[in-house]
C-alpha cells in the first residue's frame, strides 16, 4: 500500500487538521461531550475528503479506504476528544497567566532564582567561586515560563503521537481488506 494511505500517514493527516481547529471545536461544543463527538466526527469527514480525492486519483480499491475510514473514525474522536479537551482547559488555566510570558511571570520567577541562588551562596559549604550562581539562577528564571510550556506542549504531542501509533497498529488488519483481483476490477 502507498505509504501515503497508510492508517498511520492518514491519522497524522486528520489530527493535524483537527488541531488547527481544536480551540473552536472545543469553544462550540461548551463542555458537552456527545456535541464535541459530533462536532469531531464532521471534522473528521472533512478532514479524510482530500486524501479520499487523492485515493480515487491513484486508482486505488474503494474497499480498502472505506476500511481505513471506519478505523479512524473509531479510533481518533473519542481518544482525540479526551486528551484534546484537557489539555485546551489545562492550556487556557494555567499557560495563559504563568507560562505565556508576561513580564511580570517572568519577574517573579527571576527574583525566584535570585533569592534561590542568594541562599546558596551563603551557605557556609559553597566555595567563593560560586559567586556568579545568582546571576545564573535570576537569568534562568526569566526563561522558566518557556521551559514550563514546552514541557506541557510536549506531553500533549506525545499523546497525539501515541493516537497516531495506535491507528498504525490497525494497518496489517486493513491491508488485508484488499486482494490483487479489487485492483484488477477498477
Amino acid at each position: 500500500m502507498l505509504l501515503a494511505f497508510q492508517a498511520e500517514q492518514a491519522a497524522r493527516e486528520v489530527l493535524t487538521h483537527l488541531e488547527r481547529r481544536r480551540p473552536a471545536l472545543i469553544d462550540a461544543a461548551g463542555g458537552d461531550a456527545e456535541r464535541l463527538d459530533a462536532a469531531v466526527r464532521d471534522e473528521l469527514g472533512v478532514a479524510l475528503a482530500p486524501l479520499r480525492r487523492r485515493y480515487d486519483e491513484a486508482g486505488m480499491p474503494a474497499r480498502y479506504f472505506d476500511a481505513l475510514s471506519a478505523e479512524l473514525a473509531a479510533s481518533i474522536p473519542a481518544r482525540w476528544r479526551a486528551i484534546a479537551a484537557a489539555f485546551t482547559a489545562h492550556e487556557r488555566a494555567t499557560l495563559s497567566v504563568w507560562r505565556r510570558g508576561e513580564v511580570p511571570t517572568r519577574l517573579a520567577w527571576t527574583c525566584v532564582g535570585l533569592l534561590v541562588g542568594v541562599a546558596i551562596i551563603r551557605s557556609p559549604v559553597i566555595p567563593i567561586f560560586w559567586k556568579w550562581l545568582p546571576t545564573l539562577m535570576a537569568l534562568g528564571g526569566w526563561w522558566v515560563p518557556d521551559l514550563l510550556a514546552w514541557r506541557s506542549r510536549r506531553r500533549y504531542a506525545r499523546a497525539l503521537g501515541e493516537i497516531v501509533l495506535a491507528c498504525g497498529s490497525a494497518q496489517r488488519q486493513l491491508d488485508q481488506t484488499i486482494s490483487i483481483e479489487d485492483f484488477n476490477d477498477e
